[in-house]
């Protein structure tokens, strides 16, 4: 499981790098408009990250990390 977070917040540290107008980077912030399906609602790939750097209390403002692979 550490292996799967570590590669998630490492491709999202990419992510972040990218400029606004890259397709990748508009998708992270997409939302989808129009009726929902019922039931529990789905967690969204940024949901997860958002909570893998809570569970390893990452500082949010320090998004690569310099030479640590």
């Amino acid at each position: 499981m550490a292996v799967l977070k570590r590669d998630r917040l490492r491709w999202y540290g990419h992510v972040l790098q990218n400029d606004d107008s890259e397709w990748v980077k508009k998708c992270v912030d997409f939302v989808v408009e129009g009726a929902r399906f019922r039931g529990r609602p789905t967690i969204t790939w940024k949901k997860v990250v958002e909570g893998d750097v809570k569970s390893l209390k990452i500082n949010k403002d320090r998004s690569t990390l310099d030479g640590e692979d």
